[in-house]
């Protein structure tokens, strides 16, 4: 419990450290080019509301009591064609728009070269992958009812190209490619040596972090299973060792690390009996009990029957293993009704099992045209874990890691875009993503808190990285108010060699101050909307091990 206690507290000083380091970068970038240029600077601050302030050489330092960042104040950032003051309302002279330029400029590459600086650690140390790069998938599952399935994927169907291109690219990133797809998604499989072009528009994948609504593949391909585990855990101490690679459960062969993944997070405990390659070759079984979760209590248990429903509402794709469903409820069984009641969709049929806490339910399924009861009784499950990480390690050096969020920043813009532009009625192509898919601040912290405590330092930094280069890029757009603003105001005044009339940029710049407050208001409402509904599920599991896919099962 203790440790627990402290892993969260250093999980929440990391979140607030690097979160604020980011800002404050930026806004170092902007002082330090402020005093290389001459301007005047009222202030310089490390976090908000400040507790203390000492005047140095004209400029105020300050520390706010706030550690979330910083600011910089500059009145001579101002482009307009107004006065401009100080802090005591002395006039003070216009600045050259180059020297404003360059200020601006600063905080966007301070940004970079902070994530560029965080990257060769990365770079060094590794980060894990949840499958290597691949230049094919083969298809190991396909959801019935999907609109994979209903453009003809099939299961043995090895995807070599998508929208035309060949790839080479890790399960997580071929998938965020699909996610962020305008338009039709085309894979080109090969079946039976022939090569055939499957055509579909994604759709929201509802197994997958229900509260993002993300249109994640309704596919898994075959993926290998590599894994490192933790000293001391329950998979070291049962003599699984690094670069061993899990084929099988219980005898049951695995899909990939997601499949590893629900079966042990809902074993309850129980005894496993894993099937084991060695480096060398070599298999072996191993048995390794599951342990909960460090500090789960209770409260973080659900009850279950172990259906996996499939996209066709209350249609089974499976049963989980060791639950009361399995070997009882088949692959295509259709609920239609518990204990005499009509169920109408998952979600009811989630809360009967709820009510049902442990007593036994009568569940009326079709099967192959014909209805038949099945008695389950629902068993109170709580996550468990065995203590692995995933082997495969990329080693990206730093300007990799900057063509990736730049790619990545690009297409999200552009998905999101279309998006808003469907919503307003222009035919700016097919998306399901939108601008409640974007993360605002308490988005940012949550995920910067979950990286380092449902995984790892590594994986922490990486979402720094990312963070510290979206900033950069994001601020850089010539929008007014933004540094990119103020870059394209300092090249008008260059090219007229007149600045911008203040009647003129005022109602502009009101107008977009007014746009980012209602945009930051949006996305935080998303935000904590998202973390409102809390599921037991844990869909990500502690020391790396993370589902892909996770099905939706008959509890939230």
């Amino acid at each position: 419990m203790l440790l627990d206690i402290l892993q969260m507290i250093g999980s929440a000083l990391f979140m607030i450290f690097f979160f604020g380091a980011c800002i404050f970068i930026h806004e170092l970038g902007h002082f330090l080019a402020a005093r290389i240029c001459g301007l005047h600077i009222v202030a310089f601050s490390i976090g908000f509301r400040k507790i203390w302030a000492k005047k140095i050489n004209g400029v105020e330092y300050r520390i706010g009591w706030i550690p979330c960042g910083g600011y910089v104040d500059l009145p001579q950032i101002d482009a307009s064609g107004d006065v401009i003051k100080d802090e005591n309302g002395n006039i003070l002279p216009r600045v050259e728009p180059w020297k404003r330029m360059v200020t601006a400029i600063a905080g966007p590459l301070f940004n970079i070269l902070f994530g560029l600086a965080l990257g060769c650690v990365i770079w060094v140390a590794g980060l894990p992958q949840e499958s290597p790069e691949m230049t094919e998938f083969k298809v190991k599952t396909v959801e019935n009812g999907s609109p994979e399935y209903a453009a003809g994927l099939r299961p043995g169907d090895v995807i070599i190209r998508r929208n035309g291109q060949t790839f080479r690219k890790t399960w997580g990133a071929f998938a965020r490619d699909i996610m962020l797809n305008v338009g039709e998604t085309t894979l080109t499989v090969l079946r039976d040596g022939e090569e055939i072009d499957i055509t579909y528009l994604p759709a929201i994948n509802k197994k997958v972090a229900p509260s993002e609504e993300i249109p994640y593949p309704f596919f898994r391909p075959e993926l290998p299973v590599t894994v490192c585990p933790e000293k001391d855990s329950p998979a070291w101490n049962a003599g699984l060792r690094d670069g061993d690679r899990i084929l099988a459960v219980d005898g049951k062969e695995i899909i990939g690390s997601d499949d590893l993944h629900l079966r042990v997070i809902y074993s309850r405990g129980r005894e496993l009996q894993l099937t084991v390659e060695g480096k060398d070759g070599t298999v072996r079984e191993v048995s390794v009990k599951p342990e909960p979760y460090p500090g789960t209590t209770e409260k973080d248990g659900m009850w279950m029957t172990g259906i996996a429903f499939s996209a066709n509402g209350l249609t089974a794709e499976s049963s989980l293993a060791g639950l009361p469903a399995e070997g009882r409820i088949l692959h295509g069984d259709k609920v239609l009704a518990v204990d005499g009641t009509p169920c109408e969709n998952v979600e009811a049929f989630r809360e009967r099992v709820k009510e049902a806490a442990g007593k036994a339910m009568k569940i009326r399924v079709l099967r192959n045209e014909a209805e038949l009861d099945v008695e389950l009784t629902p068993v109170f499950v709580i996550p468990h874990h065995i203590g692995v990480t995933f082997r495969i390690v990329t080693h990206p050096n730093p300007f990799r890691q900057f063509g990736d969020v730049l790619n990545l920043t690009w297409r999200s813009l552009k998905s999101v875009s279309a998006g808003i532009g469907r919503t307003l009625g222009f035919d700016a192509g097919y998306t399901v993503l939108g601008p409640k898919h974007l993360s605002g601040p308490v988005g940012i912290g949550k995920y910067l808190y979950i990286s380092v405590y449902r995984g790892s330092l590594i994986l922490g930094l990486n979402l720094v990285v990312l963070i510290s280069f979206n900033l950069g890029l994001l601020n850089l757009m010539p929008i007014p108010v933004l540094d990119g603003g103020h870059v394209v105001l300092a090249l008008l005044e260059m090219i007229f060699r007149r600045p911008v009339p203040a009647k003129v940029l005022q109602p502009i710049a009101y107008t977009f101050i007014c746009i980012l407050i209602f945009f930051m208001l949006f996305v935080t409402f998303y935000d904590i909307k998202k973390m409102i509904p809390v599921s037991a599920s844990t869909s990500e599991a502690a020391s790396g091990e993370k589902t892909e896919a996770a099905p939706q099962h008959d509890t939230p």
